[in-house]
């Protein structure tokens, strides 16, 4: 099977980049030296890439990982009996969008698992299971606060809205100028529906049925299957990972989903509990993504991010064009290539992501709240301050009423409860969202973002800021826009083109591995910044075509940057709506391939290979790179070596019991195998034997094919051409 290929830059500074804030693959290391950015605003996605299997239970002991799992997204023409030579079982699968998914799961080994399949043809990406988490409630006794809350106009509101616990609680409406808005308005006419991937939603609440006496839930989907009515649940397995809730039962055993469901959307006007932002005209879509009755899957990336193809498959089979917002009061502290690729795909189906900030009250990345066209929303107090708890960073865009929050609840049919919390002041946006649809149904994503930043009442340092964003919601202000036809031309201030950027290696040694792109690199970080010099975001280049996708840039002048195997490059391009863009970077660099491979010679089935781990040296015995080891066999391409200088290989075992044959190609021409006997003897014995140590090895020559038998460790040298 064809690699993909990763590569190894000889030189010293290699241990330091660590420290560089970039990308770093587990299966091999893309060189990237520093970056200096012009602000603090510098910033990376945090992907999880552990270089162990201690490294993977140590984060899954903290609930960030589901150790084992691994997600793999393939090509049409793959083969899936490779997971079974690899070890791994199927636990789930769909189909989407002309490309296979699976849900894999292997005890032990799940670090070299990944590693194989990031090295196997047909597979566009492998990864760890990340686990998502629901930010706890923030506890919330401040009678200060509640008292300043219940003085403001209670009158206004009763005057417009008949809901008991709506009207004098805790000032939210009259802080975001939303009641100023209803009193206005009222409530436009056009049907929206709203997402929510939460805990699920108590279908049978006073506050979701309309005054038809019908539910105000489109549909209710949940990745755990319950038998006894929503008490218990079990993770659903192969096939769909979504089930339907029954209409009339209550599945969400923790509250959370039903809590932000009504500040959405919860009825108003039906002299019962609370009115939610968007509070007619509504159909609520949910989500059952967390279970704290489940035996396992709780949060999972497979249950979070997979709910978005199922998304997309029903919007696009009813025909449904209009912009839909999808609310994730959630988070977690790792990126990962499927949350990435699901929320780039409901971007491209005219999906809006918004989601919470965080609750660590510290300048800190959360996810996917800091994914590149997430809207992230922060909290705010009744008085429209920042909350101590809401989470800072360069990706926040608004803020919203986050702190007593009263809403529905999942107790019964009737219960309610407060709580607070950005998973609070992210519903909020999304019933904003909401709101101004059922005014404008045809209003895209990147003009509903602009017309709530642009109206925010600016409650921190003057424009936008770290700690708030854009500011404070202005509800009034967003559908006074709307109302008067100041609408921004769509791109005109998020433009809707695409700019991809690819980096390529176009020497004629390298081969990426990928078929139709032998010159894409994958997996090496692109910066952008804007005219000014600032930090706006970062893409990672993919394992199809080796390019990355920015989308929802503002017009205007732009630098891309990126650092191939320590040479820096930079690019100026221009954003507008004009057309999409393309650029490259391309590189000339070569890079020799120290490859273990199967031979077919003397194992033409594959069932005895080798498990290898190759190690480089430089004349005096240091290590240049590894131990490697990412799959049975193994390729390692390094770049920068001297030529006419001695290097050393050591090929080790794995274990005590890997054992086995292997082909050894030490050149610029990656292979998937060789037919040879050249090196072999017999038995379990080669020609070169001993080599066991790194004052015994033997000379081999560049480019030439050898076959042999890995007993113990082999050593061997050779001159770099």
């Amino acid at each position: 099977m064809k690699r993909i290929i990763f590569v190894f830059m000889a030189v010293l500074a290699l241990v330091a980049i660590a420290g560089c804030n970039l990308f770093l693959r587990a299966s091999g290391i893309s060189t990237a030296g520093n970056i200096s950015a012009s602000s603090s605003k510098m910033a990376s996605y945090i992907m999880f890439e552990p270089a162990s299997e201690a490294d993977l239970e140590v984060a899954a002991a903290s609930g960030e990982v589901n150790a084992g799992y691994v997600i793999v997204k393939v090509a049409p023409e793959f083969d899936s009996k490779v997971f079974k030579e690899f070890g791994a079982t199927v636990a789930g699968h769909f189909d989407f969008n002309g490309y296979s998914y699976f849900r894999l799961y292997k005890k032990g080994g799940a670090v070299k698992l990944v590693a194989q399949l990031s090295k196997t043809k047909g597979v566009i990406y492998a990864q760890h299971e990340l686990i998502s988490r629901i930010p706890y409630n923030e506890a919330s006794s401040d009678a200060a606060e509640k008292a300043f809350s219940e003085s403001k106009g209670p009158a206004q509101i009763h005057s417009v809205l008949n809901d008991p616990m709506t009207w004098g609680r805790f000032g939210h409406f009259e802080t975001t100028k939303a009641i100023d808005a209803y009193s206005a308005y009222g409530v436009g006419n056009n049907l929206v529906y709203v997402v929510d991937i939460d805990t699920g939603i108590n279908r049978i609440h006073e506050d979701f049925i309309d005054e038809n006496g019908k539910q105000i839930v489109e549909y209710a989907k949940s990745a755990f299957d319950s038998t006894d009515h929503g008490k218990t649940f079990t993770f659903v397995g192969d096939g769909n990972p979504f089930i339907d809730v029954p209409l009339n039962e209550n599945w969400d055993e923790e509250g959370h989903g039903t809590h932000t469901a009504g500040t959405i959307a919860a009825i108003g006007n039906n002299g019962k509990g609370v009115a939610g932002v968007a509070w007619k005209n509504v159909k609520l879509i949910s989500y059952k993504c967390f279970s704290d009755s489940a035996v396992s899957g709780s949060g999972s990336d497979w249950a979070v991010y997979g709910g978005f193809a199922d998304l997309i498959n029903w919007k696009n089979s009813n025909s449904i064009s209009q912009t839909i917002p999808v609310n994730m009061s959630l988070g977690s502290s790792w990126a990962g290539y499927f949350e990435l690729d699901m929320i780039n795909q409901a971007l491209k189906n005219n999906i809006m992501v918004i989601a919470s900030m965080g609750n660590s009250g510290y300048n800190a990345p959360q996810y996917p709240a800091a994914y590149s066209g997430v809207m992230a929303v922060g909290a705010t107090r009744a008085d429209g301050s920042k909350v101590h708890f809401s989470t800072s960073g360069n990706f926040i865009s608004v803020s919203a009423p986050g702190y007593n929050i009263y809403s529905t609840f999942n107790k019964d049919n009737s219960s309610y409860a407060d709580m607070s919390g950005t998973s609070m002041s992210a519903p909020f946006i999304t019933g904003t969202i909401a709101y101004l649809l059922t005014f404008n149904k045809d209003l895209k994503p990147d003009q509903l973002r602009a017309i709530i930043e642009s109206t925010s009442t600016d409650i921190g340092d003057a424009g936008w800021d770290e700690d708030t964003g854009y500011g404070l919601v202005n509800v009034k202000a967003a559908v006074d826009r709307i109302k008067n036809n100041d609408i921004p031309i769509s791109g005109s201030v998020y433009t809707t083109q695409t700019t991809k950027i690819y980096v390529r290696n176009t020497n004629s040694y390298y081969n990426s591995g990928i078929s139709g792109y032998p010159s894409a690199v994958v997996g090496q970080p692109i910066y952008i910044y804007d005219s000014d010099g600032m930090y706006k975001c970062l893409g990672l280049t993919n394992a199809i075509d080796g390019s990355a996708e920015f989308k929802l840039l503002k017009p205007g002048t732009y630098t891309a940057k990126t650092n191939y195997m320590g040479t820096m490059k930079q690019q100026s391009f221009i954003v507008n709506n004009n057309a999409d863009n393309e650029l490259y970077f391309d590189y000339n660099i070569a890079t020799l391939l120290i490859q273990t491979v199967p031979n077919l010679e003397k194992d033409p089935y594959y069932n005895s290979w080798a498990d290898t781990v190759i190690t480089l040296y430089d004349d005096t015995g240091n290590i240049i790179a590894g131990p490697y080891d990412s799959g049975w066999l193994d390729t390692l391409a390094i770049a920068g070596l001297e030529s006419g200088k001695t290097y050393y290989v050591g090929i080790t075992q794995y274990n005590s019991y890997s054992t086995g044959e292997y082909g050894l190609n030490i050149g610029f021409e990656a292979k998937d195998d060789v037919s040879t006997t050249n090196g072999r003897g017999t038995g379990v014995d080669d020609l070169f034997e001993e080599n066991d140590t790194l004052n015994e090895a033997q000379s081999v020559a560049v480019s030439t094919d050898y076959g042999l038998y890995q007993g113990d460790a082999d050593y061997f040298k050779f001159v770099m051409p």
